[in-house]
């Protein structure tokens, strides 16, 4: 990773491309998470690439490709939720009209898309910021934990540990399992 953040960091356009298909799910999965709505996550998404670009020399003092894009991506959503003053507020809106924006799948994957995964998704949606994150950078994303800890350090500017992450997965899926089957 480090020799591809060089590259990075010199503006080579094969290593922006490798970094695109390599991180794109990710970053938009990580947008879903904050924006519950595909297309502010597409948007927020590519603003975040676009960042990164405008930023690649800040990608030497971290080293870690994903957690720094994975920084620059949550601080785009979090810019986008401060400009559109949706505080908490979008959580009901988007439950009450916005629900099938943010089960909807891509278009590539209408056909592989079940309600189960829909309901799941709509689950994690309920889920408070602190759980969700991690929930999705784990089961969504293929991280494991140090790597989550990093990444929610650099996201929330304060040490993550190890013993946190685990700790939030637990209660995550904890407080998914009571929303999935109905009882406390």
């Amino acid at each position: 990773m480090e020799q591809l953040a060089e590259r990075l960091a010199r503006g080579d356009g094969a290593a922006w491309a490798q970094l695109y298909k390599e991180h794109k799910n990710g970053v938009i999965g990580l947008c879903l998470a904050y924006l519950y709505n595909r297309e502010d996550a597409l948007d927020a998404a590519e603003e975040a690439f676009v960042k990164a670009m405008k930023n690649a020399a800040s990608i030497q003092r971290t080293g870690n490709v994903r957690a720094w894009l994975y920084t620059i991506a949550a601080n785009t959503c979090k810019d986008l939720i401060r400009k559109q003053k949706r505080g908490r507020v979008w959580l009901k809106k988007w439950i009450t009209n916005n629900r099938d924006n943010f089960a909807a799948p891509a278009p590539d994957a209408i056909a592989a898309q079940d309600d189960k995964e829909a309901g799941v998704r709509a689950a994690i949606a309920q889920l408070v910021e602190t759980y969700r994150i991690p929930l999705v950078l784990r089961f969504y994303d293929d991280l494991d934990y140090d790597e989550i800890a990093e990444a929610l350090s650099q996201i929330e500017g304060v040490e993550v540990k190890r013993g946190t992450v685990a700790s939030r997965l637990n209660r995550a899926k904890q407080q998914l399992k009571v929303i999935l089957e109905g009882t406390p």
